[in-house]
């Protein structure tokens, strides 16, 4: 996992100075060099944009390579200006660079056809995402108790993995004494690129009726085996400072995940004041 984590970490670096800075607009041709001697498969990375006011309409963008192949690409974090139209958005696309390679991508209107193996399936409350190479299972929905309810009562936002060879395992429950005071899952966002589901749940403690917070996302990207989790949360005395600990969501995984899957995912942890 070690191996795994720096692979992410350094993938940053990669595309941090060419994919950050001055914001680009539709039209642009984009230049990503690789400068590490290191070969990167599938690398989710993203550009700012911007937009004059009425110039973008739909929250859709079209990525082209150097060869005029279409990659699935999908916008994220999008503003808007007073007459609606688009403000500024995130362009996300998945890239592969060979050792010193340099590519080429233009970015252009209209709606992404490229081909995605990302599927959703829904059943009441119940969500299924897949990109062919990991899924995971999700309790969508909101409700406040009048009178909190134990915390293992609360639904699991993320219930179950799906492997590569398409079996299920695990369950997920909440591991504490606080009790649950509300919860919120919601699908926040969904494209060719990436789904994102995001969570929080609120508990009665130190900060009185459902002021203890545990929230975070999960995602699942496009040609990535790994379900990529981030989470923050203000859980104890504001007081007293102790080392965050594995005290709230467990997530149980059956023996064939060791024999079948490689975990890779990488969990981003805060502590809120």
């Amino acid at each position: 996992m070690t191996e795994k984590v720096t692979r992410a970490l350094l993938s940053a670096l990669l595309v941090a100075a060419s994919a950050h800075g001055a914001a680009h607009r539709l039209g642009e041709t984009l230049t990503l060099k690789e400068h590490l001697g290191h070969a990167w498969p599938n690398e989710l990375i993203h550009y700012d944009l911007a937009f004059a006011p009425g110039q973008g309409r739909s929250a859709d963008a079209r990525v082209l390579d150097g060869n005029g192949k279409e990659v699935p690409a999908q916008l994220s974090a999008v503003t808007k200006h007073p007459d609606g139209s688009i403000q500024s958005a995130q362009v996300w696309f998945l890239v592969s660079l060979q050792p010193g390679e340099v590519r080429q991508f233009t970015l252009q209107p209209g709606q992404s056809r490229a081909a995605s193996d990302r599927k959703l399936t829904r059943n009441g409350d119940t969500l299924q995402v897949n990109n062919g190479l990991v899924g995971a299972r999700f309790q969508l929905g909101e409700k406040q108790f009048e009178t909190p309810i134990p915390a293992s009562e609360a639904p699991a936002f993320l219930a179950a993995v799906q492997l590569r060879g398409g079996g299920w395992t695990g369950r997920g429950w909440f591991e504490t004494p606080k009790l649950c005071r509300s919860y919120n899952v919601a699908l926040v966002e969904s494209g060719p690129v990436f789904v994102k589901v995001a969570f929080g749940c609120h508990f009665d403690g130190f900060r009185g009726e459902g002021g203890d917070l545990y929230r975070g996302t999960a995602q699942i990207t496009t040609g990535q085996e790994l379900v990529y989790l981030t989470e923050e949360f203000s859980l104890g005395d504001p007081k007293i400072y102790r080392e965050p600990h594995c005290e709230m969501f467990a997530l149980a995984l059956g023996v064939a995940w060791a024999n079948d899957f490689d975990w890779i995912g990488v969990v981003d942890a805060k502590a809120a004041a």
